[in-house]
């Protein structure tokens, strides 16, 4: 009875092993269809070729060229060179604050008489869902809205985000939520 009961059992494995088989095989089969469509693409490739293509230039020249000393800028820089216009200019003179900010906001920066803070550039992240709004004497912009998995990040814009009044001091204030607000604003005076 024994002797029975293992040839069950070597039947039964043998089964499974031609199942295994048959489906190793009919995996093949579908493996060289591929290979047949893959080659008669390849075969369906030819190489292409450009002729009479244009050399690149070996040299550019620009008429009346001058050097440009970075010294002297004229400030305000002019809202166009030519065909440049004021933004192609990198933002100069450039000051950062930075800082964690909770419930109440924060004065980001203080400024001098007669002077205007413009942010440039900003990147702010929050532990919660958080809304602020940069003031100076009053709202200087639109609330934004700051999340764990979506920090609020402002590229750098000579033309600026937002801008205070004259010698009004620029604070991030919080609208609504609660936790902890970081940020590294970029900003000029102006």
């Amino acid at each position: 009875m024994a002797n029975e009961a293992v040839f069950q059992q070597l039947r039964d494995e043998v089964g499974a092993l031609n199942g295994h088989l048959i489906g190793a095989k009919s995996l093949l089969t579908d493996a060289r269809g591929y290979l047949i469509d893959l080659k008669a693409l390849v075969e369906a490739v030819r190489p292409v070729t450009i002729q009479n293509w244009p050399s690149p230039p070996t040299s550019v020249s620009f008429p009346s060229a001058q050097p440009v000393d970075i010294q002297n800028l004229p400030n305000p820089l002019p809202t166009s060179v030519g065909n440049f216009p004021a933004a192609a200019y990198p933002v100069v003179n450039v000051q950062r604050a930075f800082g964690n900010l909770t419930a109440t906001g924060a004065i980001v920066a203080a400024q001098g008489a007669g002077v205007a803070i413009r942010v440039v550039a900003a990147i702010l992240s929050a532990t919660a869902v958080i809304t602020v709004k940069w003031q100076g004497t009053a709202d200087v912009s639109g609330s934004i809205r700051v999340g764990t998995a979506a920090p609020c990040v402002l590229p750098q814009n000579p033309h600026g985000w937002a801008q205070t009044a004259a010698n009004a001091a620029l604070t991030l204030a919080f609208v609504s939520g609660t936790g902890t607000l970081s940020y590294h604003v970029l900003w000029v005076a102006v």
